[in-house]
């Protein structure tokens, strides 16, 4: 969130911050579809555990 408030801020341009946006949501719509897919054909338990473990060990937990 932090970059589109500081594009907003830096150029004053509300087009650019929205170009920000989008761009920053892209990734989350392209791999939310196949997410989908992977997420119905294997185990739920176990997808859970695997994405609560990288969350865990991706550098930020000690900092949050």
């Amino acid at each position: 969130m932090w970059n589109r408030e500081w594009v907003l801020k830096t150029t004053g341009s509300s087009a650019k911050m929205g170009a920000v946006l989008a761009a920053s949501l892209l990734p989350s719509l392209v791999l939310g579809f196949f997410s989908d897919v992977f997420v119905d054909r294997y185990n739920r338990k176990i997808i859970i555990v695997g994405t609560d473990l990288l969350h865990a060990f991706d550098g930020k937990a000690p900092f949050s």
